[in-house]
Order: C-alpha cells, then structure tokens, then sequence
C-alpha cells in the first residue's frame, strides 16, 4: 500500500518542491495549506510537473479541529512533513507574537495530531537556531541558545518541543536544519516568487535583473572575509526536498531513535559578491549593486558541516551553484511570461 504523507505548508516554496520529490519516490501527499503566503495555482503547477494528484486541505494548523478532521478523514497516514510557518527575520523583529502564535502553536498541534495517531514528523528548522556562532563550520551539536531574531527563537523552541514530546515514545522526528535554500524546480514551473517584503538575496538578484528593482543594496563590503561581503551556505531546494525523503526513509528504519537534528546545507560558503557574479556570468545579464553600511544582527559567515546527514541520511546536496542560478532565472522568467499573457 502506498504511504501517505501530510505536508503542512504544502504550497509554499520549500513544501511545493518536497510534494513533488514524494511523488516522484511514490508516496501519496495529501497537501495543508491556508494560502496566506501562496495560492491555488501551485497545486496546479505540482500536478503539471509530477504528473501526479495530490489531496489539498484549506487548513490553518493553528485550528487544531480542523487538522484532527483532516487525519480523520484520510485514515493511515504514515507521516507529517510540518513546513507551515512564517519565515521573515526582519518581520518576525517588528512582530513577534505573530510569530510566536503561528509558528509554536502551530507546531504544538502538529505533534498533538502525530502523538495521537503515532505518526512519524518532519520539522522544519533552520540554521537561525545557531545565532551568531563563531565556529565555523556548524555542526549539530553547537550551542543553539543565542538566537538573532525571534523567527530564529520559534525554530529552537519548536525543536525543544519535540525533543521533550517523543519522550513518550509515541512518535518519532526529525529536525532538519536548513541552511540558505535558493533556486527552483527544473521544469521553471514552480520557485520562490518574488514579492515587495523578499528579503532573500537570490530573489532579490533575479528582481533587479528583471528591472523590477533597481539595485541589489549589498549591506556591508568590509566585513573581514575574502571580498568583504557576508558568507552563507547557499543550497539547491530540490536538494532540501530530498532531504525530506531521506529523513522519512530514517525514520522508517529506527526502532529505538525516537529524536535526531541535521544540518541540511552544501558544506561550503558562498559570499555576496560571488553569487552575484555566478548570477550574472551563467545567465549573461547585469546586477546593479549598492553598497550600503553593514546590518546590525547580519552574521559575518555561516554554512554547515554536514557529515551526519551523509553519514546517517545517506543524503548530500548534489546541485551546484550554476544550477542554483540558471533555475531561478529561468523559473522568474516563465512567471514573468504568464504575467504578460
């Protein structure tokens, strides 16, 4: 029998892609979505690449009703892949509640749901549970107590959560640590869309090449890295997706793990500066830059060691850095086609 996967947030950039890389490893997905931050046409999009149905459910996993029907109403899942969250650093500083509500409470009653239907999770994490750590580069087991942001607080406390909840044994997850996902599908049929609160520098590249923006403010060319400008571990999302894949095929063959984290990166930093010159060199276009004064908050270099997810997910990012730029530019092109039609 096909196994059945619950992916919460289904329909944004990360969970859009992981739909697709189930589907193509035969898990049957059943989608959850409130469309705050996408909309009906993803699914479509999903459909079109995989070839593939999918379930789709209209539910906000704060109305905890409402995702105990959804389990009801499907029977045996196997598996929630828990993606649902806001994710702007900067708007999570001006509003942390909102954060706070939607992010935790969320995920409480995601794993109420799994611990109530003994269902394996997938949390979505993030490198921002790091904070501004010294030691590069990251290995799981550094310090996770000195975040920058309350988004990143919402991260590490949604992994305390869970480490505490399978205490009982009743379920088992897992907690990837995403790095910097970019980039988009292949077929430039699904991508991270642009919109005027982006604050990620790949989308944010590709609109000023669009002409949408008229420059790339690049904060800070003087830090002390080899061209002055901040360092991060830029991964493929497709790559990101797998990783999920991985994590469910982990979990499937443990018996007595019930809690494991890994980091989900390349395992080498890109800086600002060579990014937008691999932009602009594999899709022969020009990216105006300005130069601005550094961000209070803004880390120096991060990017992950990620030989446990090697080790123990039999799973490595395989796309590179070209990749990472041909299929963004390619996806916001057939996007800006559509539009003109």
């Amino acid at each position: 029998m096909t196994s059945k996967v619950l992916v919460t947030g289904g329909y944004g950039y990360i969970g859009s892609h992981t739909v697709i890389a189930l589907q193509e490893q035969g898990f049957d997905c059943i989608v959850l979505d409130n469309l705050i931050n996408s909309d009906l046409s993803v699914g479509r999009r999903i459909e079109s690449v995989s070839g593939e149905k999918h379930q789709f459910y209209n539910v906000d996993v704060r109305n905890k009703a409402a995702l105990m029907d959804v389990f009801s109403k499907e029977g045996s899942i196997s598996a929630v892949i828990h993606f649902a969250a806001f994710k702007s650093v900067n708007e999570s500083v001006l509003d942390p509640v909102k954060y706070f509500d939607n992010n935790v409470s969320g995920l409480i009653n995601v794993i109420q749901a799994c611990e109530f239907h003994c269902v394996d999770l997938v949390f979505s994490s993030s490198c921002t549970v790091y904070g501004s750590a010294v030691e590069m580069p990251l290995k799981e087991t550094a310090p996770t107590n000195k975040q920058q942001s309350p988004y990143g607080v919402t991260k590490a406390v949604g992994e305390t959560l869970i480490s505490h909840a399978v205490a009982n044994k009743k379920f088992r997850a897992t907690s990837l640590r995403f790095f910097n996902p970019v980039g988009a599908h292949e077929s430039g049929l699904i991508g991270e869309v642009q919109t005027s609160k982006t604050e990620t520098l790949l989308p944010i590249i590709v609109d000023v090449a669009l002409g949408n923006r008229t420059s790339l403010e690049v904060f800070g060319a003087n830090y002390p890295t080899s061209d002055g400008s901040c360092i991060r571990d830029f991964i493929h999302v497709c790559d990101v997706a797998e990783a999920h894949v991985a994590a469910l095929g982990y979990m499937k063959s443990q018996e007595n793990t019930f809690y494991e984290v890994f980091n989900i990166g390349v395992g080498k930093g890109t800086s600002v500066f060579e990014m937008v010159s691999r932009f602009e060199s594999i899709n022969k276009v020009k990216v105006k830059k300005l130069i601005s004064d550094r961000r209070i908050g803004d880390i120096v270099v991060s990017w992950a060691d990620v030989q446990k997810s090697k080790d123990v997910l039999d799973w490595q990012a395989t796309r590179s850095l070209d990749d990472i730029v041909k299929t963004a530019w390619n996806f916001a092109n057939k996007m800006e086609q559509q539009e003109d039609r």
